[in-house]
């Protein structure tokens, strides 16, 4: 058993883990099996389209998402999603790009580290999420 507060150490060593806080554990398996877990909770979603405002306009008015934001990356405007909850997002994302013919170039989750994880699981132990 090793314990460690340096979670990027944990996953260079094992893919199985327990997290344990306060004398709970809060979850264990590989870092994907929990993730699976947390597909119904808010997470942070990347997407690269022609229409970052309208996708995000659209999004937050059928109340897929929590916020969107664009920025500008690399000469991209990139559009940054917080999800209420992934499986929801998921569904509904392809059908709604679909009927706006929006290009999207890329989509990527932003918080998929064991620390990520880790913090969305105390967020839901204390009542955050």
């Amino acid at each position: 058993m090793i314990t460690s507060h340096v979670l990027h150490e944990i996953e260079a060593l094992t893919d199985n883990f327990l997290l344990i806080c306060g004398g709970r554990l809060l979850a264990s398996g590989t870092a994907a099996e929990v993730n699976q877990l947390l597909f119904e909770t808010p997470s942070e979603v990347e997407l690269t389209c022609d229409r970052p405002e309208y996708l995000g306009g659209v999004l937050l008015q059928q109340e897929l998402v929590r916020s969107a934001s664009v920025i500008t990356r690399d000469g991209a405007e990139i559009l940054i999603l917080q999800t209420l909850n992934a499986r929801e997002l998921g569904t509904a994302l392809p059908g709604i790009i679909a009927d706006h013919s929006i290009n999207v170039v890329r989509m990527t989750t932003v918080d998929e580290s064991l620390q990520a994880l880790f913090n969305s699981l105390m967020k839901i132990h204390r009542g955050e999420q």
